[in-house]
């Protein structure tokens, strides 16, 4: 996620925050100017990286929780908002079952996904059938 900031001059702490689509907040990086130290948040630790030079964030290890508002804010005298990501993270997607593919290994891999998506059991055969194609 890019920024544009404002001349160092304007701002003293500069902020990427996360708005969850239940509305909870979190900063995820702060940096302050007059440290020149950045703080990130432990929810954060090892799934993000943030560019020093140009204040650029990069999120890794992508949830489906991840799924909101990305802010980028600079507070000095006033606070400004620099940019604003809407971001939605989508499941896995499975390609179809190729002919001479392993069934078994083909279904253990669709149950993961479906666990790690917490498909409903009932919904499962809903996003399995249109992957399944040939003689029965």
């Amino acid at each position: 996620m890019a920024t544009q900031l404002p001349n160092s001059t304007d701002f003293t702490t500069f902020y990427w925050r996360f708005r969850s689509e239940l509305n909870s907040s979190v900063n995820i990086v702060t940096y302050m100017q007059t440290y020149v130290d950045t703080v990130v948040s432990e929810v954060y630790e090892d799934r993000v990286e943030i560019s020093k030079e140009t204040f650029s964030l990069t999120l890794k290890k992508l949830r489906k929780t991840d799924s909101g508002i990305y802010t980028a804010e600079a507070s000095g005298l006033k606070v400004t908002d620099i940019t604003r990501y809407n971001l939605t993270v989508l499941g896995p997607k499975m390609f179809p079952l190729q002919e001479k593919e392993d069934i078994e290994h083909y279904l253990t891999t669709f149950e993961r996904i479906a666990h790690a998506c917490r498909w409903p059991y009932e919904d499962w055969t809903l996003h399995l059938i249109p992957l399944m194609s040939g003689k029965a």
